[in-house]
């Protein structure tokens, strides 16, 4: 039976944060027979689809930037490897973070089915991250994000529709952010019919749209070769999960207003 690729990356990242949390530095061959040990792999013919896949994921760690060859002018050669200030960022929150794809996807799954337009537009986006395509992970997690404002959009003219409310014009136009600024106008009086945990939520991720939504215009409009940088990206994708979370809560609690 095949290794989840899940916990195959994230034994792997775990080797790698041990092996680097002080400046001894660590050595290629011994990081990936620490990682079999860790799930089990035995050495033969009969796993070398799981060996490999494993090879695959170490050297795309030296392709995203958080891997380097060597650990000293002394030696600055394999088998001698260190983690790169982007690698040692990047694992002090591994478990969710978009170099580990598989276990971003997992914590978003908490928030968003797999079978929403956005969970489609971010799976694709953590894709072309890892892969170096950071303009196109700039608009496919705004798509994203506008999916989710569109949603909740649709779950507030309902519930206005079923209270027998005037829905406003604007709630229902095309353009995303006249749709982000009525939604405003209706949330923000309800902040404390919401209670205090949900209005704080409210309160910080609701900015967060907006971050998205310039990451986006700029990679999709832009004014130079290179109009988003590699930790803007990143951290749009990390503020993604508080996002999500909000929109989550959030469409609850319109589902039920007064």
């Amino acid at each position: 039976m095949r290794i989840d690729g899940q916990r195959m990356r994230e034994a792997l990242l775990q080797v790698c944060q041990n092996a680097a949390s002080g400046d001894s530095g660590f050595q290629q061959g011994s990081a990936l027979e620490e990682v079999r040990q860790l799930l089990g792999m035995e050495r033969g013919w009969n796993t070398l689809p799981d060996q490999q896949a494993l090879l695959g994921m170490w050297h795309d760690m030296y392709r995203q930037g958080l891997l380097s060859w060597g650990h000293s002018l002394g030696n600055p050669d394999l088998p001698f490897v260190h983690l790169t200030d982007r690698g040692r960022k990047a694992l002090e929150q591994f478990s969710r973070d978009p170099y580990n794809r598989d276990g971003y996807l997992a914590a978003i799954r908490t928030q968003l089915s797999e079978s929403t337009v956005a969970y489609s537009y971010l799976s694709e986006a953590v894709s072309t991250f890892n892969a170096g395509c950071l303009k196109a992970t700039a608009v496919m997690v705004g798509t994203a994000a506008e999916a989710l404002v569109l949603d909740l959009r649709d779950s507030v003219v309902s519930r206005m529709k079923e209270l027998s409310k005037p829905v406003p014009a604007s709630l229902t136009d095309w353009r995303a952010k006249t749709v982000k600024a009525a939604l405003v106008s209706v949330l923000d009086p309800q902040k404390r019919a919401m209670g205090r945990e949900l209005s704080e939520l409210y309160e910080a991720n609701w900015p967060m749209s907006e971050q998205i939504r310039l990451a986006r215009n700029d990679a999709g409009h832009p004014a130079d070769a290179n109009p988003v940088s590699h930790e803007l990206v990143h951290a749009v994708l990390l503020s993604f999960h508080g996002f999500a979370a909000m929109m989550r809560d959030l469409t609850a609690w319109v589902k039920a207003m007064n």
